[in-house]
């Protein structure tokens, strides 16, 4: 009997990953140039240098060659961000040409985020039973929010899923003692992985520390095993920062992230965290309610406050980065899972016959709720997956087909990359001077490709010297020496 229940969950996951997985393929054939196509595009284009010239995990490369993300030049175009792990699956997987480029780093992102609601089913279930853990399977694979940022061409998804194997790890360790060496260090290697791919899920690290403490009572510090899970984790993320201070150049500014204009706890920040975000995309407003019961539960004993402890760090993780939580949307994709299981403890709770709620009152307001949820988040993701600019798109593969291997270019595009990575060649996404003949002699670039015709791009196609390739209402594409 036991089998065929175990049987019956594995084909009701299945079921849940199958779902999961088509929805995650809507518009997957996109070019980059939807939501944050500046972001996926930095973080493409060196996986692409990876495809084209073979893996260097040490000096990453990409194609922005201006002062403008770090405030100095970068001639050599390093990437010195989270440690280029994910780049390197994008490139592995693009190389068995199964898909096109673009295509792989989405699939990436889209299988890597299916491993994560596994993880989570398993997390929930060890904690909460069978139930909670496939609703909050369920919300994690259907939510509107976590559906776009689960196919998006960014390290948070491959992040999202290895803190959720390492919370899987060392939960698996305490409850299952066969197990428990080996799940309790792989726990530790999970997470150092997962710090080098990106570092802001140590906040989510908070109820595993106070199990820990619980666990060995008021001398946990005298354990040897804590200093060595600790360096585990740490050292290899610690070695890698004081690596890239070799490269400050390819360091972008990240001052703005904690507290840009001292934003931290005013009303914007309330209002663009708590009402816009929270409550408007990531939960349509209606999720409030299910996400308040799953807070007001009671937790049970196995429980023991890990999912408040939980949802403690997501708040501290707005509180200490609240600029950078405020200024992109994407920095929150990765409290989806948290807020899954909260939503999810408050429908197990709505459905639980109870004496003091005039039953069914309660799961059909619930109900109604989730649905309105997933209904109104929908309406306000739905345009995240629209491409914002085809001209750029059109102008990019024109300017690849035609310009030389080793082009330097000027796109400018506000500074945005993603028009650089259309184009498939380094150089600069806005012009550093008034005058294209200064970039040309100080910083090499050989060619001009604009979708604008403003004083700029009418003053290289006045240039005799400058040789018009192509020109057309949407673009035009202009030599302005030959590359070396």
């Amino acid at each position: 009997m036991a089998k065929k229940i175990n049987l019956f969950q594995y084909l009701l996951l299945a079921l849940i990953l199958i779902l999961g997985l088509r929805l995650r393929l809507y518009k997957i054939e996109n070019p980059i140039g939807d939501w944050h196509s500046w972001r996926q595009a930095d973080t493409a284009s060196v996986g692409r240098y990876f495809y084209q010239h073979g893996i260097n995990l040490l000096t990453p490369i990409y194609d922005d060659r201006s002062s403008l993300p770090s405030g100095k030049p970068n001639p050599q175009g390093y990437r010195m961000v989270e440690f280029p792990i994910y780049n390197a699956l994008h490139a592995i997987v693009a190389w068995q040409q199964w898909w096109n480029f673009d295509q792989s780093g989405r699939m990436l992102s889209v299988f890597s985020s299916l491993l994560a609601i596994i993880c989570l089913w398993g997390v929930v279930r060890l904690l909460s039973g069978t139930l909670t853990a496939f609703v909050a399977a369920f919300i994690l694979a259907v939510l509107p929010f976590g559906l776009y940022y689960s196919r998006v061409i960014l390290p948070d998804p491959l992040m999202t899923f290895l803190w959720l194997l390492g919370t899987w790890l060392f939960l698996n360790a305490w409850f299952k003692p066969k197990i428990g060496g080996i799940s309790f260090w792989g726990s530790a290697v999970v997470f150092s992985i997962s710090l080098l791919v990106r570092p802001y899920f140590g906040f989510f690290l908070i109820p595993l520390a106070a199990w820990w403490i619980a666990c060995f009572g008021k001398n946990f510090y005298k354990q040897k095993s804590v200093y060595l899970y600790a360096a585990i984790v740490l050292l290899p993320f610690i070695a890698w920062r004081l690596w890239v201070r070799q490269f400050p150049e390819g360091i972008p500014a990240q001052g703005f992230l904690f507290n840009y204009s001292n934003i931290r706890f005013s009303q914007a920040w309330f209002r663009w965290i708590f009402g816009e975000r929270l409550g408007r995309l990531i939960l349509g407003f209606w999720g409030l309610v299910p996400l308040c019961l799953g807070l007001l539960a009671k937790p049970t004993k196995r429980e023991n406050w890990f999912y408040h402890l939980w949802f403690l760090g997501v708040l501290l993780y707005f509180v200490v980065f609240a600029g950078g939580n405020v200024m992109h949307d994407y920095y929150q994709a990765i409290t989806i899972p948290i807020l899954a299981v909260l939503l999810a403890k408050g429908i197990v709770f709505a459905f639980t016959p109870k004496r003091d709620f005039v039953w069914p009152v309660l799961p059909i307001l619930v109900t109604f709720s989730t649905l309105m949820m997933l209904g109104m988040s929908w309406y306000q993701i739905r345009e995240y997956y629209n491409i914002n600019n085809w001209s750029m798109v059109r102008a990019g593969q024109a300017a690849d087909k035609i310009l030389p291997a080793n082009a330097l270019v000027v796109a400018p595009y506000q500074g945005d990359t993603a028009f650089l990575y259309q184009i498939n060649r380094p150089g600069y996404p806005l012009v550093e001077s008034d005058d294209i003949k200064n970039m040309i002699d100080v910083r090499h670039v050989t060619h001009y490709v604009s979708l604008n015709q403003d004083a700029i791009t009418n003053q290289v196609l006045r240039e005799p010297e400058f040789k018009v390739l192509e020109q057309t209402p949407e673009y035009v594409i202009v030599q302005l020496r030959e590359a070396k």
